[in-house]
């Protein structure tokens, strides 16, 4: 679930219309890569039981969920619900989810000498880069233009990574930090693979 503006939550609000308790984590993200989300750095901010096995429970409700001070600035949503034993007689629905929280400050974070906006580049895509570069790796580093030029370079294997669904070799990721993490082919990155593949 994607909204329009990040927030710095306070809480989360599920309306499940039907079956209520299928509900097991509620998992949380800045913004959302690769198709279907699966290049996202998504982070569990709720878990919980499933409870909809008993039989004297409601036909409804409104889970709210209260999320710690401190989360990550959240624009996207994702729900995992336990299917166990679901079949045509039995199954849960969810009508929507409310997001509370204050519009989070997502300006990037203090300059970098070699990271800087592509000319195919959004500006909110260079923000979110450039906002993973400090996060990982911290202020620049002083005096080593190699270190630093390394970092740039890794911002740009993490967002075609999570844009266009590119794969680096294994050690590349790694340092990355996309070791293990499936990532998403999109349709610009197969054309690209099809266009390669044509050129041999």
């Amino acid at each position: 679930l994607l909204f329009r503006t990040a927030v710095e939550p306070s809480s989360v609000t599920v309306y499940q219309s039907f079956n209520p308790g299928s509900l097991v984590e509620v998992r949380a993200a800045t913004e959302v890569g690769g198709e279907g989300g699966e290049a996202s750095d998504w982070a569990t901010i709720w878990r919980g039981e499933r409870y909809n096995t008993d039989p004297h429970r409601q036909p409804s409700d409104a889970l709210e969920l209260k999320v710690s001070p401190g989360t990550l600035p959240v624009r996207a949503i994702e729900l995992v619900l336990d299917t166990t034993g679901w079949s045509d007689a039995f199954w849960s629905e969810i009508d929507s989810v409310r997001l509370v929280g204050t519009p989070a400050s997502l300006s990037p974070p203090p300059p970098h000498p070699f990271v800087t906006l592509q000319p195919s580049e959004t500006e909110s895509a260079f923000a979110e880069r450039a906002r993973w570069v400090h996060r990982r790796f911290g202020p620049p580093p002083a005096g080593d233009e190699r270190a630093a030029m390394q970092q740039a370079a890794l911002s740009m294997v993490w967002a075609n990574s999570r844009h266009l669904g590119c794969r680096y070799p294994a050690k590349v990721e790694r340092s990355a930090g996309l070791k293990g993490r499936p990532i998403a082919a999109s349709g610009a990155a197969l054309d690209g693979e099809m266009r390669m593949r044509g050129a041999k």
